[in-house]
């Protein structure tokens, strides 16, 4: 059930049983289980007309940090563990904007969204954090001086990470919007895309 709920995000019990196998009493069983423990939280829905219990992974388990960067904008988003977004906001930025100042205004958003959900920075498991350029995976820096004047050769995982003592890892945001496509978009169970 972990690993459903996991993979799909939030589920109802009843798309839990059908995904697992097990009977419905069963998920009702285990559902009231994890959510004592802490593993799951359960709210009303309703789903095609009818009303279901829907199940997540719950917000104490920990909280994912998304930070992306424009040509002349920022984007943070925090989302829990079954990958739904708990806050978001997007700010504009100039058009010659440095990486330090960047970097200083994602962490202070971040932390101003954590504040906003009633969480904090201990909660933050991981930080993704995407630029529109090239990008040396292994060492986090941008390659390229033309697509982002200012950035090239800063260290940005270990620099934000310093400012939000979370884990940072950088990639290209083309790179990871495909990788989100694989995940839960229009590539999911693909092994091959385009």
């Amino acid at each position: 059930m972990l690993e459903a709920v996991k993979t799909y995000g939030a589920l109802t019990q009843v798309e839990v049983a059908g995904l697992t196998g097990l009977s419905a009493a069963t998920v009702s069983n285990i559902v009231k289980e994890l959510v004592a423990a802490g593993v799951f939280s359960a709210r009303p829905s309703t789903r095609s007309g009818r009303r279901a219990q829907q199940v997540s992974l719950a917000h104490g388990i920990g909280i994912c940090v998304g930070v992306d960067f424009g040509y002349r904008h920022l984007r943070v988003a925090l989302a829990d563990l079954s990958q739904e977004i708990l806050a978001e906001q997007r700010l504009p930025l100039p058009a010659d904007h440095r990486a330090d100042a960047g970097l200083e205004r994602a962490a202070l958003l971040v932390g101003d969204l954590l504040e906003r959900i009633d969480s904090s920075p201990q909660e933050v498991l991981g930080i993704g954090l995407g630029v529109p350029a090239p990008v040396d995976v292994s060492t986090g820096r941008i390659g390229s001086a033309t697509l982002m004047p200012g950035w090239q050769g800063v260290q940005l995982a270990d620099q934000l990470s310093a400012r939000l003592r979370a884990p940072v890892v950088v990639d290209n945001n083309a790179n990871l919007g495909a990788l989100a496509e694989v995940q839960r978009g229009a590539a999911r169970g693909c092994s091959n895309v385009a």
